[in-house]
């Protein structure tokens, strides 16, 4: 893990950067609904879990642009070279959850066979932290299978984690379609409203919403990896994550 230090003297943002971190620390969130009926339909059918396809997804689009990637040193911003995907694995039994980290792997393939080592290796602690060591560039992901939501908003103390939090709900079969709630949970600091607002209904795609400075959807970038993540087969693991069998 590499960290790079942003250049205050031509960083178009190191205006609003020093505002929303000093002068007005804030952050704020955005829920949007996922059509996920192919791909969600695709893996009940061939036995396999749906919540890792959205862990590589979501690491993916991460790793693929720097503001989702920065955080703070010594006071001074920077970016991480690469994120990897912290996870919640729930316990029926206690009633409670753990978290597993996972190395990243820009393989499908390659992803799913550590999700399953690290399923076996750690899904059976019952500690709030599975797997220890969880590094600092770790992106938090979690899921809400018990309810869908409209909106989530994590109440965070005004601060200086920079990393966006996604969390995602209990799909929801309307009208033939299953709808997945996403939610991202972003610091003011390190995305203004371009970065992740609802523009991707301009070209025709409602259910999408940008997070990069194209205008590529992030929820259409997550469709796509979650079909490519589905057409491979993958996924068969020990332990229960945060993703019920019992969703539409």
């Amino acid at each position: 893990m590499e960290f790079t230090p942003l250049d205050l003297r031509t960083w178009n943002r190191r205006e609003h950067f020093q505002h929303y971190l000093r002068e007005a620390p804030c952050g704020y969130s955005l829920t949007r609904y996922l059509d996920v009926t192919e791909r969600m339909e695709r893996a009940k059918a061939g036995g396999r879990r749906f919540y890792p396809a959205i862990l590589w997804a979501v690491a993916t689009v991460c790793n693929r642009h720097a503001e989702c990637r920065m955080a703070l040193r010594d006071g001074a911003p920077g970016t991480y070279d690469q994120v990897v995907p912290v996870y919640t694995v729930f316990h029926e039994e206690t009633e409670t959850f753990s978290t597993i980290w996972m190395e990243y792997d820009e393989d499908p393939d390659r992803f799913a066979a550590r999700c399953r080592a690290d399923a076996q290796a750690y899904g059976g602690n019952l500690g709030f932290a599975a797997k220890p060591d969880c590094p600092e560039n770790a992106v938090n992901v979690s899921m809400l299978p018990w309810s869908d939501f409209t909106s989530f908003q994590l109440n965070l103390a005004p601060g200086e984690y920079l990393l966006p939090i996604f969390t995602f709900g209990r799909a929801q079969r309307e009208g033939g379609r299953i709808r997945l709630p996403a939610s991202v949970q972003a610091h003011h600091a390190a995305m203004d409203g371009f970065h992740v607002c609802p523009r991707a209904g301009r070209a025709g795609d409602p259910a999408g919403y940008a997070l990069t400075h194209e205008g590529r959807p992030l929820l259409k970038q997550w469709a796509i990896f979650f079909r490519l993540w589905i057409q491979r087969g993958l996924w068969a693991g020990r332990g229960r994550l945060c993703g019920r069998e019992d969703n539409p």
